[in-house]
């Protein structure tokens, strides 16, 4: 579709899931907007949270190999679909398992540091462990002392994913990202052409990549999937293990998530205890209003690394930037993987590494170090001479974020004067 064109470009959904050396399992989906958010709803309305008082009554079981089990006495009233199934599935097992990082979230209420792995040092974990559940939470007080969120699989099974402190409020993707979906569509109309799905399937930490409006930048070579649109990228997850993040960046056939690091703070908004779910969809709907200025102007920047020569080959390009401690050797040796394997053919210009960086994020064990990766991807693609000047005199954070100021100010954006003064 040439820009301009009046039919909307729509993504064709596709489904990769990827292995990596870690236990970790990062999964993948293309998805329309539609589907997107009935998949999120639909996960909404199968879970079920419950308000406790006395965890007593919660018959909390564990095990020193870390297994954890919950068969709660107390009547669940609620008469709700997800309530209903939740007691259905008691009734016939007994119990349902706590998943491991809501066993985590527990030690934290309780003030444990370092999780269940704090437990499994000690001579006797689970009795250790429900000692300190017991003398944390029993006993009645009258007050709700913390929320258990269960999920069902739609087959009848649950689980617990997730411990909540009483007074924090419950995240919910589904009523974010339609919130988002909504801004997006009252400022540019219909131009979402999807939202990649990438969730780490262990932690229920997910990164949705809502991608709109016309293709910012082409290859010189034809290649569809390799356009760059603009993206706002939604890091979050409904087990509240992480904190909730809106970020401004660019997309191609991977991903290509940019300028979402503490480096450049105007283009990233993230959830505080103070405005909570509410104030955090207004912010990220008056993030989306910069979107497609800033993806433009970032385009503009990065339309040179296309024919741009890298200053040495791209095996002791990627050795410098490692050994000024910039990737980890375990990403150098990702990169030198696919580079070997030619996918992006030989890599000899600014533009390949760039490909090559975004390929072999996808090698990454979680979405948090993917996406880590991929930030680094597009810092170094705009830094002063690029990968090149990288691996040569190393990356300037404070010159990058004067680079950063300058392509928010190219894009005809505002800076508020708190944040003028930060980056002058």
């Amino acid at each position: 579709m040439e820009e301009g064109s009046a039919a909307v470009e729509r993504f064709v959904s596709d489904e990769r899931g990827f292995n990596s050396d870690t236990e970790d399992k990062v999964v993948s989906r293309m998805r329309s907007p539609t589907d997107a958010l009935m998949q999120l709803r639909r996960e909404g309305t199968g879970r079920f949270d419950l308000a406790v008082d006395d965890a007593n009554l919660l018959n909390l079981e564990a095990s020193d190999d870390g297994t954890i089990t919950m068969a709660p006495t107390m009547r669940l009233a609620d008469t709700s679909a997800s309530g209903a199934s939740l007691a259905a599935d008691l009734d016939k097992r007994g119990f349902i398992p706590v998943d491991p990082s809501a066993v985590n979230q527990l030690c934290s209420l309780m003030g444990i540091a370092g999780g269940w792995k704090t437990y499994q040092k000690r001579s006797r974990p689970a009795q250790s462990f429900m000692r300190d559940v017991r003398d944390t939470f029993g006993g009645k007080s009258g007050a709700t002392k913390f929320v258990v969120r269960t999920t069902g699989d739609g087959f009848g099974n649950h689980r617990v994913e997730a411990f909540f402190d009483a007074n924090a409020e419950r995240p919910d993707s589904g009523r974010v990202v339609g919130g988002i979906f909504r801004a997006i569509l009252e400022k540019y109309g219909d131009v979402i052409r999807g939202v990649e799905m990438i969730r780490q399937v262990n932690t229920g930490v997910g990164s949705m990549r809502i991608l709109f409006g016309d293709p910012v930048l082409r290859e010189r070579t034809s290649d569809p999937m390799k356009r760059i649109y603009p993206m706002m990228d939604l890091f979050m997850s409904d087990r509240g293990n992480v904190t909730p993040e809106a970020s401004l960046g660019l997309w191609r056939l991977w991903c290509l998530n940019g300028c979402t690091s503490k480096d450049f703070a105007l283009a990233r908004l993230r959830m505080d205890s103070e405005g909570g779910m509410d104030a955090f969809i207004e912010g990220a709907g008056k993030l989306v209003n910069a979107a497609i200025p800033f993806a433009h102007a970032i385009a503009t920047r990065l339309d040179g690394l296309q024919d741009r020569p890298l200053a040495k080959s791209a095996k002791d390009t990627i050795d410098l930037i490692e050994a000024r401690g910039h990737i980890s050797k375990g990403f150098a040796e990702d990169l030198d993987r696919y580079r070997t394997m030619g996918r992006e053919g030989e890599v000899e210009t600014e533009w390949g590494m760039f490909n090559l960086f975004t390929d072999a994020a996808r090698m990454r064990g979680s979405v948090a170090s993917r996406r880590g990766v991929e930030n680094k991807g597009l810092q170094f693609a705009l830094a002063d001479g690029g990968f090149s000047g990288v691996a040569d005199s190393g990356f300037n954070r404070s010159q990058f974020a004067r680079q950063m100021k300058g392509i928010w100010e190219d894009a005809g954006l505002e800076i508020p004067t708190k944040a003028q003064a930060r980056l002058n």
